[in-house]
């Protein structure tokens, strides 16, 4: 779903810039009073066995994830909440014909939100990027229409960061690893999430199902193949947690010289 980021950051950066300049009354949702909740805990543990168990205990047996969401808790509220007031926000902006900023901001949700157009257009608004696709029969053309998913539809195999630099006060470009759907490596390379992985690739064949992809069964493999190949090629999380193992500063040059099969200068002009 990596095509609908663009739309989504354009959606939240509007909505930021004319949060002052539409009527907002604070909405009076409250979590509760504040502090710790001692009827969390489960009494039965000792908290040298089990510290976690022990503070944590009680909550853990009561509480349950709701079907529709992933998580639960407290910051998951304050997101939900959020949500709803950007939803309130930007539904309010297009009512401001008055305001061309806010009338285009309206105007960019309610085409996201039409799910009648969206069912009427159907695959058209891809076509050309499922076109572009499928038009790639070298290496070197598959390693520019990567680049250029990082401003667009689809998803490369490497991660472009832009963030403070960890070992010195300059800012850093980052390269990491990337190209696969499901949360982590484990889950095409672990026995436990067989089930998991079986269930993503039945999701692959029912989406290319319904975009009329040619053999949907056999290009799903073929999708799953391919992410698992980059998943044992992949670190485990624990490895990224490795500060030293990951900081490893290059020039362009030095990168090319460390993974050759890629043109990262095409790569990176085209990003």
């Amino acid at each position: 779903m990596s095509q609908f980021r663009p739309r989504r950051a354009a959606l939240l950066a509007a909505a930021a810039i004319v949060s002052t300049a539409i009527a907002w009354s604070a909405n009076t949702q409250n979590f509760g009073p504040w502090g710790v909740d001692l009827t969390s805990r489960n009494l039965s543990i000792k908290p040298g066995d089990d510290f976690f168990g022990y503070a944590n205990g009680s909550y853990l047996a009561r509480t349950e994830i709701p079907a529709d969401q992933p998580n639960i808790g407290a910051g998951r509220d304050l997101f939900n909440l959020t949500q709803e007031e950007l939803r309130t926000l930007i539904e309010s902006a297009a009512a401001n014909p008055g305001d061309a900023t806010a009338a285009q901001i309206g105007a960019l949700y309610k085409s996201f939100s039409d799910e009648a157009r969206v069912e009427t257009l159907d695959i058209k608004p891809v076509a050309a990027d499922l076109a572009a696709f499928q038009a790639v029969t070298t290496k070197s053309e598959f390693t520019v229409l990567m680049a250029k998913t990082h401003v667009g539809f689809g998803l490369s195999l490497f991660g472009l960061l832009v963030d403070s630099d960890a070992k010195k006060p300059i800012s850093t470009l980052y390269i990491g690893q990337n190209g696969i759907s499901m949360p982590d490596r484990d889950y095409y390379v672990s026995a436990q999430f067989t089930a998991k992985k079986d269930a993503y690739q039945a999701f692959i064949v029912r989406t290319f199902k319904l975009i009329n992809y040619p053999a949907p069964e056999a290009a799903a493999k073929a999708a799953l193949d391919f992410e698992t190949k980059i998943a044992e090629a992949s670190w485990s999380a624990a490895e990224r947690r490795d500060i030293d193992k990951i900081y490893n500063p290059m020039t362009v040059a030095s990168l090319q010289a460390f993974a050759p099969a890629i043109d990262w200068r095409a790569y990176l002009n085209a990003v």
